[in-house]
């Protein structure tokens, strides 16, 4: 679906401290760099709980159309503390590994993501998904190629 007729919300939770993917990244060659080793257990622990929340919310299909994320993040401690973009894209890419989002360009808003602060007990990420609804602010769907091609596969 390129654009849903009503406003669509999705809420997930995932416990456990948040990590990016590019602190202490491992080069294997060629330019390429391996996610480190704390954000492939964080990523790896992170996509089942993901998947059980989608499918508890009915979330049948990858999300396909416009969308605005809010990432609330909060940190074990202040030991390691990251950069709140590195912590974006890395959930951006999880969502998409756990089949939540299509493509993590879905995304057109970062609304309200923040690192909240420091929870020694319940350290974790809150996400919510919802619907772009706001065209006349500006169009993802006229702007960007990849929802061009969506709609000509489709004929919408």
């Amino acid at each position: 679906m390129i654009n849903p007729d009503n406003e669509a919300e999705y809420g997930f939770y995932i416990p456990g401290r948040p990590y990016t993917k590019k602190n202490s990244g491992r080069y294997v060659g060629k330019g390429r760099f391996l996610p480190s080793k704390q954000y492939s257990k964080y990523e790896k622990q992170a996509i089942p709980v993901l998947v059980s929340q989608k499918d508890k919310q009915g979330l049948e299909e990858p999300i396909a159309y416009p969308v605005v994320v809010t990432a609330i993040y909060t940190m074990k401690n202040r030991a390691g503390w990251p950069d709140l973009v590195g912590l974006m894209q890395a959930t951006a890419d999880i969502l998409e590994s756990a089949g939540i989002l299509e493509d993590d360009r879905v995304i057109v808003m970062w609304d309200g993501s923040r690192i909240a602060g420091v929870d020694k007990e319940h350290p974790g990420t809150q996400i919510l998904i919802r619907s772009w609804t706001n065209t006349k602010w500006f169009n993802p769907i006229e702007l960007d190629p990849f929802y061009q091609r969506r709609m000509n596969e489709h004929d919408v």
